[in-house]
């Protein structure tokens, strides 16, 4: 999720007619991709501020709504002015303040495929198209962008509305997701001998030097636990490590897991049964990024319907079924306190969070 580098604010993605945008809704500012900004305006002036980013004939700008580091702001040529914007070299992303981008020269339109037929064919068309979109509306539904997402949802889980603005790689959200499933896997095969032996023991957390407080994050002994856990991170890490970057993404992470850690030793200190599973890190990252971003619109299937909410709201549901669930401890099914310990999670997303933002306006 893109950030505004104005008033911080999140992006919303735009539909246009060159390809996606991102607006802020509070102060109309706009960033673009290079790629659609091309088709958009005149190659010369994307050129003149490429070139001057490029070359180092710039000075450092606001923040990149992506990767969050200074961009070059760069004057673009108008007659009788110039127009500072600024430009990312790594995202290659244009911010244009409102009004900017309105000033700029358009692109000479493409040649229309069916200039050549006659009037009434083309009236036609533009009549069978205006029938489509009006048909297409009708039918919309309020699924997610990528038609993939489609599968996680039929599984119970939600979903991000918006496909991905950027194809970056994001390491530690890879690597982690790799570690879970291999170290998931290799568990299922003997899980009682995984749990017993990695496992949390709330009791004996100090056994094998505290290690069991760590490898439990990584072992899994239910399938839908692994895969809900191993969807999340996948659905919110790579947004949110793109905006702390790598380093803080990971303390977050374990920041997570150690405190689900701590409040399932304090909710049930006596308990000799092991606990295992990543979800107090996960419930740190969703808490975070509930707080971070929180119009971004997540999608859930219901029956045969989408349902979208913003994220702090779907986060309040999210919470809603822990708490019922830690209420509800099934003894013979969970171990005592396993929907207590993700809560802990969340109270270090928040802390986490909350140190962040103070520190947000001094942060590159």
């Amino acid at each position: 999720m893109f950030q505004c580098p104005n008033c911080t604010g999140s992006l919303e993605r735009q539909a246009t007619c060159h390809g996606a945008a991102w607006m802020c809704p509070l102060c109309n500012g706009i960033a673009i991709n290079t790629t659609v900004l091309r088709k958009a305006i005149r190659p010369e002036a994307i050129n003149e501020a490429w070139k001057a980013a490029w070359e180092g004939a710039s000075r450092p700008g606001r923040n990149c709504p992506s990767c969050c580091r200074p961009m070059a702001e760069v004057p673009i040529t108008l007659p009788g002015r110039k127009v500072p914007v600024d430009v990312c070299r790594s995202c290659q992303f244009f911010w244009f303040d409102p009004g900017e981008l309105e000033s700029m020269p358009l692109a000479p339109k493409p040649p229309r495929p069916d200039d050549h037929l006659p009037q009434a064919t083309r009236e036609a068309i533009a009549i069978m198209e205006v029938q489509r979109m009006a048909e297409d509306a009708r039918e919309g539904d309020d699924g997610p962008d990528a038609e993939w997402e489609s599968i996680p949802a039929l599984l119970g889980l939600p979903v991000k509305a918006e496909a991905p603005g950027t194809l970056t790689v994001h390491m530690l959200t890879w690597v982690l997701v790799a570690a879970l499933v291999a170290c998931s896997l290799s568990a299922f095969y003997n899980p009682g001998w995984a749990r017993a032996t990695l496992g949390l023991i709330p009791s004996q957390w100090t056994r094998l030097g505290g290690l069991t407080l760590f490898a439990s994050f990584f072992i899994h002994d239910s399938w839908m636990y692994f895969v809900a856990n191993v969807w999340f991170l996948l659905m919110l890490g790579g947004d949110v490590e793109e905006f702390l970057g790598s380093k803080r993404a990971a303390c977050l992470l374990l920041m997570g897991a150690l405190m689900a850690d701590l409040t399932l030793i304090l909710a049930t200190p006596d308990s000799s049964v092991p606990h295992v599973g990543a979800g107090g890190g996960i419930s740190a990252l969703v808490t975070f990024y509930a707080c971070k971003f929180p119009r971004t619109r997540i999608c859930l299937l219901l029956q045969d319907a989408w349902m979208q909410l913003p994220a702090w709201a779907a986060f309040i549901v999210w919470i809603a079924l822990q708490a019922t669930a830690a209420l509800l401890d099934d003894p013979v099914h969970f171990s005592p306190g396993a929907h207590i310990a993700p809560l802990g999670g969340c109270i270090a997303g928040l802390l986490f969070w909350l140190a962040w933002h103070k520190r947000e306006p001094d942060a590159t």
